[in-house]
């Protein structure tokens, strides 16, 4: 089974691309992914140096 993020991230993309589907604007869809996860990106980059003990989860 995969970790609970991967697993996540899968999930989340799988949905996106179901609603681009069913609206007939996949490129949308393929563009808010990217988006998405760029940005969540930026974000890992910046708390990279927090130990996951100090970090708010919810």
């Amino acid at each position: 089974m995969e970790d609970e993020e991967t697993a996540y991230n899968n999930g989340l993309k799988t949905g996106i691309r179901l609603i681009g589907e069913v609206l007939d604007r996949k490129k949308e869809a393929e563009d808010l992914i990217n988006y998405a996860f760029s940005h969540r990106k930026i974000v890992e980059d910046r708390i990279k140096d927090i130990s996951p003990e100090q970090r708010v989860r919810t």
